[in-house]
């Protein structure tokens, strides 16, 4: 553990833990030691850190540790969720099945947030063009119209005096704007790794009409999925809550874990304690959680609600075009409108004088 504190710890790629989890789970199933399924993992894998994981895992298998001690110890960090079902794994004699578990959570998580990226690419890609396209127009044509403009000896319009004197700003002082917002992006990514204004943040971002709602699916069918794979790994309810509750990056669910968990430890049941943030838990999240409490029935109910917020997800990115579309139009119009508006009006005003 020494060495941990020492050496910081490399993440492993979810897609080399989905590798590990598959392979691992099938050569046990065949029968062979888990050192041997070590080995021969790690001859065949192509991933540098997987295989400097793999020889560490050799290394304290082959002097008596067990695989989660191993996995525990590592130089190289895997998700919490990975240790805790290979630990109940070893625990229950289920770990070839516990080690499927989790490469299908962690298959299902990958895909959620695919499906969200795939959601902001749309808007980043078309803001991100305008942003060029009025860069350019500011630094290359704009600031030549101005020896145009002052031959014409007319008083100019003020929308065309605050266009040319933007673009001359951008022309002359580019460096200033880019250097600005440069600072302000890596400002905001400091600030928000701090829990004080990521919980400010993220609560802004949950009261947001369309992507607040978005956000709150996310995170139910993230925390269903992982509670779901838990129970069906042989944990206590108990137990499976403060793992899934370690995973979330969510600073208003993670209050919501932390509390509920506190009330589960003094006996209160997971959808009562559910029931006092209907802000972040829909009244049917209680309800269902409720009925599999009832009929014992709490890993299927979990399950069930995965499918159901996973399907809310992917309506909500096919409805995020119609949406976003008409924004990102009305956007591009004002700017396109204000900049065509500052140089016809000079020549409006032209016209208008030589009649």
């Amino acid at each position: 553990m020494a060495k941990n504190i020492l050496q910081f710890q490399q993440n492993i790629k979810e897609k080399d833990q989905i590798d590990l989890s598959r392979d691992l789970s099938i050569l046990l199933r065949t029968g062979i030691t888990i050192n041997e399924a070590v080995i021969m993992i790690k001859s065949q894998t192509r991933s540098s850190l997987l295989k400097k994981l793999l020889a560490e895992i050799q290394v304290s298998v082959e002097n008596g540790s067990t695989l989660s001690s191993a996995l525990d110890k590592s130089n190289y960090r895997l998700k919490s969720v990975f240790i805790n079902l290979v630990k109940a794994g070893e625990a229950s004699g289920s770990l070839s099945q516990n080690l499927n578990f989790i490469s299908e959570w962690i298959e299902r998580n990958v895909q959620l947030k695919r499906n969200i990226k795939s959601v902001t690419l749309y808007p980043k890609i078309v803001i991100s063009a305008a942003f060029i396209l009025g860069m350019f127009l500011s630094i290359f044509i704009l600031p030549k119209l101005i020896p145009v403009f002052n031959s014409m000896s007319l008083e100019l319009p003020m929308v065309t005096r605050i266009v040319l004197a933007t673009a001359v700003f951008f022309r002359d002082k580019s460096w200033v704007v880019i250097l600005t917002v440069l600072i302000a992006f890596i400002l905001y990514k400091i600030i928000s790794k701090v829990i004080f204004t990521r919980r400010l943040l993220q609560n802004f971002y949950l009261a947001t009409p369309f992507f607040g709602g978005l956000m709150k699916s996310y995170e139910l069918a993230l925390f269903s999925q992982l509670m779901s794979v838990l129970l069906k790994s042989g944990l206590t309810i108990n137990q499976a809550f403060e793992v899934a509750g370690s995973e979330t990056r969510n600073v208003p669910y993670n209050d919501s874990f932390i509390k509920i968990k506190d009330r589960l430890i003094q006996g209160v049941s997971l959808s009562e304690s559910i029931k006092n943030f209907e802000k972040l838990y829909a009244n049917n999240y209680s309800s269902i959680i409720l009925v599999g409490e009832k009929t014992g029935t709490l890993e299927e109910s979990f399950r069930n609600l995965a499918d159901y917020y996973n399907k809310d997800i992917q309506s909500r990115t096919k409805d995020l075009p119609t949406i976003i579309e008409p924004i990102l139009l009305l956007f591009i119009g004002i700017i396109v409108g204000v900049i065509a508006l500052s140089i016809i009006l000079p020549i409006y005003q032209l016209s208008s004088g030589l009649q």
